[in-house]
């Protein structure tokens, strides 16, 4: 699946469609936004010019410049909420650590990387290493006036959410065939009654 930008065209089953990929300004930070993620703390004092107010089991989570928040991560809170919560790894991120390590991993190092994983997820949008968007297609000739959006579609700043895209577009497709099955049904049911039957 080749990669799909904003303003692009995207032709299926003969029909063009636009993709518009934009900004999701109504998501909040992930750490508000979804269950399962890590203890964090913003605050207006910046780690930086030998001044921290930064606790023992914290770890900051951007450089804070001027004017901007600096946001500290609890590691240990974190640990101790993943291991309450049963946090773990997918099948795959677990080979990729079975790899790493060379050996098979223990229950403690499993929920460790899904600390460290969340922190570097969480840290990612601190630093503008990915934003959320809304991804939203519509038929490229204007006559239907019916668009297909998703909003809160995590996007790298490398990488854009085409394969979302090409879901929305599959949902046009089976919202049109359940539309023009349902017209069939209403057009013989209508020649019925009009033929007394």
């Amino acid at each position: 699946m080749r990669t799909i930008y904003d303003g692009d065209t995207v032709t299926v089953n003969g029909v063009d469609f636009k993709v518009d990929i934009t900004p999701d300004f109504d998501m909040r930070y992930p750490w508000k936004e979804y269950d399962g993620c890590g203890v964090i703390r913003k605050t207006s004092s910046r780690h930086v010019d030998g001044y921290s107010d930064k606790t023992p089991g914290e770890r900051p989570m951007n450089s804070a410049s001027r004017n901007e928040y600096q946001f500290y991560y609890d590691v240990q809170a974190t640990v101790k909420k993943a291991i309450v919560e049963g946090w773990g790894l997918s099948d795959e991120h677990v080979d990729q650590l079975t790899i790493k390590l060379k050996r098979q991993p223990t229950k403690r190092e499993i929920i460790l990387e899904a600390v460290e994983r969340d922190f570097n997820f969480c840290s990612g949008y601190i630093n503008n290493e990915w934003q959320y968007l809304t991804v939203s297609i519509y038929p490229a000739d204007g006559e239907n006036e019916y668009n297909y959006c998703l909003g809160g579609v995590v996007g790298y700043v490398d990488t854009y959410p085409g394969d979302v895209a090409h879901e929305l577009i599959g949902n046009y497709f089976y919202d049109l065939a359940k539309q023009q099955k349902q017209e069939k049904i209403n057009s013989r049911f209508a020649d019925a009654m009009n033929c007394g039957l």
